[in-house]
């Protein structure tokens, strides 16, 4: 995926994930460290790049039943 090395969006997250090391970020830390709009999404594409990023693992529900999840490099 000639996508990780052009794209600003997925360096900035791919660094916070490895900065994050085990405790990893949640939906919340990446929309908000990276400005993502859709964290979700943007964790597919590194994905996609060959990143090994772990299945996301469920958090927490808000009352509003918006999922958050936590994701870590592997």
């Amino acid at each position: 995926c000639g996508k990780l090395e052009k794209s600003k969006r997925l360096q900035t997250l791919h660094l916070a994930l490895i900065r994050a090391g085990r405790d990893g970020m949640t939906t919340r830390d990446i929309a908000i460290h990276c400005k993502s709009a859709a964290p979700h999404s943007d964790v597919a594409d590194l994905r996609r790049c060959g990143v090994n990023v772990a299945p996301a693992k469920l958090m927490a529900v808000t009352d509003e039943g918006r999922k958050i999840y936590r994701y870590w490099i592997d």
